[in-house]
């Protein structure tokens, strides 16, 4: 995904509208720049976290085995709203006292943690959470049951 620019109130010079990447040429029009944007991730708010978690709730806290884990986290590293993560030596103390180690990544789109561990604070653990690209959709239980009940009737 290139970065998309728009000219600025100065002369030559051109802002993404995604990323915010500034340029200046008198050379090149910015359709000619080919640069590939960092994005901007829409946040992961404690509202979008709350009804994950409440769909989460309503799928009986079902999680994805390892094997699913590992087949979405490569679907995800091949996303061009992937952003791995600079993992850092050192963890907050709250991390400590929770024993968080950090996400190996995040989704760009989203701004949820995607890691190949299957951590609790994983959107790839949780079978209620699809990816927002629609690369991997969720596997509700409920959606199961009323495939079932179709059968029956």
């Amino acid at each position: 995904m290139d970065c998309l620019f728009q000219s600025t109130a100065k002369p030559n010079v051109y802002r993404c509208l995604r990323c915010g990447f500034v340029v200046t040429t008198a050379r090149f029009r910015p359709d000619q720049i080919h640069k590939a944007c960092a994005g901007r991730p829409e946040r992961s708010t404690p509202w979008g976290f709350l009804l994950a978690f409440l769909r989460h709730a309503l799928n009986l806290f079902r999680r994805r085995t390892p094997w699913e884990i590992v087949e979405l986290h490569a679907i995800c590293r091949g996303c061009d709203y992937y952003r791995p993560s600079k993992r850092q030596s050192t963890r907050s103390w709250w991390q400590r006292l929770l024993r968080i180690e950090p996400a190996e990544g995040a989704c760009g789109k989203c701004g949820c943690a995607v890691d190949r561990r299957g951590t609790w604070l994983n959107k790839l653990a949780w079978r209620s959470e699809k990816c927002p690209e629609g690369k991997w959709p969720a596997t509700s239980i409920w959606r199961l049951f009323y495939r079932w009940l179709g059968r029956q009737g």
